[in-house]
């Protein structure tokens, strides 16, 4: 492990920490599923660097251009089956509350867990994302 995750801790094949992004100026709870056995530090490495990538990649621009598609994409899906049709202000208002909470790696990707406290209360907003930092899917959980 390469030291960029403190207060580590695996829990059922799970590594568990927080990782700061300077860009960000925040730390992130994280897991790495391996989505395998595994209780040795090492074998997360892997991992490890593919989330290092990722923090990297996260400047203020790259997550608020992230957040505006996330929350474009669950505004329409909100109103698709009403005749409203949203404008700039539903999405921004979605895009403004949305909290990133948690961090997630797997071997295909990586999974954000966000909160919108004024728009969805009392859900989870989870973003699945491919190694390339592109959207796959969007749900909404309660």
């Amino acid at each position: 492990m390469n030291g960029i995750i403190k207060n580590t801790t695996i829990d059922n094949n799970l590594l568990l920490g927080t990782i700061f992004s300077p860009s960000l100026d925040q730390s992130f709870p994280i897991e790495i599923d391996l989505e395998e056995t595994s209780t040795h530090p090492s074998d997360f490495d892997a991992l490890t660097n593919e989330l290092q990538r990722l923090i990297s990649y996260l400047t203020p621009a790259n997550l608020k251009a992230m957040e505006a598609a996330i929350a474009k994409e669950i505004t329409e899906s909100a109103y698709e089956q009403t005749e409203y049709v949203p404008d700039e202000d539903d999405f921004a208002s979605v895009a403004n509350d949305l909290k990133l909470v948690k961090i997630i790696t797997f071997p295909e990707g990586f999974v954000f867990d966000y909160t919108a406290e004024i728009n969805y209360p009392d859900n989870q907003i989870k973003i699945q994302l491919y190694t390339e930092f592109n959207i796959e899917d969007v749900g909404i959980y309660d």
